[in-house]
């Protein structure tokens, strides 16, 4: 099957079963074609969909990495920073939704009493006495 390339016209050959997807005769024309499709109007754009390491990514990108720690109890030890969300929001493309803090505050700023309770059931020794109420089987 025969069609032509949407950026340089030049007619190529593509499988049946691309017929619907086949639009570029070369990575070259593809590339072309995504030239100045960044954020929103990039097809692969998933918007506040992201995962978290595409967050952090993209917040990096944007805003820089993390100079200092904005908690003003932080005893300065850490010279990690990270971008933190703030527990109350979503992963959004906002700013105002994330704090600079220093690995240690970042920790402390997470472990939620939730979180904690889940931590222990998930340890083996745990789930052990929970059912044998032993923890070492014999």
């Amino acid at each position: 099957m025969k069609k032509a390339c949407l950026i340089c016209t030049k007619e190529f050959h593509f499988k049946p079963y691309r017929r619907n997807r086949a639009k570029f005769c070369s990575f070259k024309c593809y590339w072309h074609s995504m030239e100045g499709r960044k954020g929103e109007e990039n097809p692969q754009w998933k918007g506040n969909g992201a995962k978290i390491q595409s967050m952090h990514i993209w917040l990096k990108k944007h805003y820089g990495k993390p100079t200092y720690c904005m908690n003003s109890d932080c005893r300065g030890k850490s010279k990690i920073f990270d971008w933190c969300k703030k527990t109350e929001s979503n992963y959004t493309h906002d700013r105002n939704d994330y704090l600079w803090l220093c690995r240690s505050c970042h920790r402390k700023y997470d472990w939620t009493k939730e979180k904690q309770e889940k931590a222990i059931k998930n340890l083996i020794w745990y789930r052990q006495y929970e059912t044998t109420g032993r923890i070492y089987s014999s």
